[in-house]
């Protein structure tokens, strides 16, 4: 297709993979059209993304209600907040090739925005709005169950999201809840990033990038997550570090463990000998040696 534009044509083939005839062919216009080109209120798919997401969430709440008779809430939750992700909006998006029918800016085409997965995933939140607002809760949802029902399938147990997984490591150690702080923002108003730190007492605190504020909380979490639980506590180092031309050498406590995580998170270290000394009750000390590679920020190399 031409670039910055999306053919009737075009828009008629995905209407034909949608199984939905618009009555109103400017809502399916408007899902596909990127604020880069049209940024006036309601001249581009973010209104319709709002909407989308709404009703993204009562279709896919209701498919679980159905397929998991057994299942809690809690685990139904679960279930839930994997469906509605990004990362789960942008594959449904490439099955249904909705990034060839975008219209969108020269430049955020040339950049690659037909297969950004922030695009995709508001884009398809946008289509479902359409087919809300152009024929009722039928339609988006027969979508839903076309294209989510594969990605439930694939899931026999509820999965566990970062942001659940801290929670509970918290709550087992008697630890208040976690706290997600925004300590930074950039990009376009249709492209944000952001930068957030999660925070939890005791711990150094940890930060995620993400297009959406959810994405990155997530990102922190599991960061947060990973250092908390990288090392246990009865771990010795035997070798060294680099670190700006120092060397750590030796034993180190919980605290130094967060410590060398972090620092290593943050690809101030160039390489670490850990010996993994597995301590249980009743068993020997069995050594397993790994070798966990840092970056050298100095260096080109990752």
């Amino acid at each position: 297709m031409e670039k910055g534009g999306a053919s009737r044509d075009l828009s008629c083939d995905l209407a034909d993979r949608l199984g939905h005839r618009f009555r109103r062919p400017d809502l399916l216009e408007q899902a596909l059209t990127h604020a880069s080109i049209a940024s006036g209120v309601g001249a581009n798919f973010e209104r319709l993304e709002f909407l989308g997401d709404r009703v993204l969430g009562l279709a896919i709440a209701h498919v679980l209600y159905e397929r998991f008779p057994d299942e809690s809430e809690a685990d139904m939750a679960r279930r839930h907040g994997a469906l509605v992700r990004r990362d789960a909006l942008a594959d449904v998006a490439r099955g249904l090739g909705l990034g060839r029918f975008l219209r969108m800016a020269r430049g955020e085409d040339d950049s690659g925005g037909r297969d950004n997965p922030t695009i995709l995933a508001d884009a398809c939140e946008a289509l479902l709005g359409a087919l809300y607002l152009d024929g009722g809760f039928a339609p988006a949802e027969r979508l839903v169950r076309a294209h989510w029902l594969p990605l439930i399938e694939r899931s026999p147990l509820p999965p566990r999201d970062a942001k659940t997984m801290l929670q509970e490591w918290a709550q087992a150690r008697g630890l208040p809840l976690p706290d997600y702080i925004l300590v930074a923002s950039a990009g376009p108003p249709h492209e944000p990033i952001f930068d957030i730190e999660a925070r939890l007492a005791g711990h150094e605190p940890a930060t995620g990038r993400g297009r959406s504020r959810r994405a990155a909380e997530q990102e922190a979490a599991a960061m947060h997550h990973r250092i908390g639980r990288a090392v246990p506590a009865d771990v010795a180092c035997a070798g060294a570090a680099a670190t700006g031309g120092q060397r750590v050498v030796g034993p180190l406590g919980p605290g130094q463990v967060q410590e060398l995580a972090h620092v290593l998170t943050q690809g101030r270290i160039l390489a670490v000998f850990v010996d993994v000394r597995q301590v249980r009750e009743g068993e020997p000390h069995v050594p397993r040696r790994h070798r966990v590679r840092g970056r050298n920020p100095s260096s080109p190399d990752r």
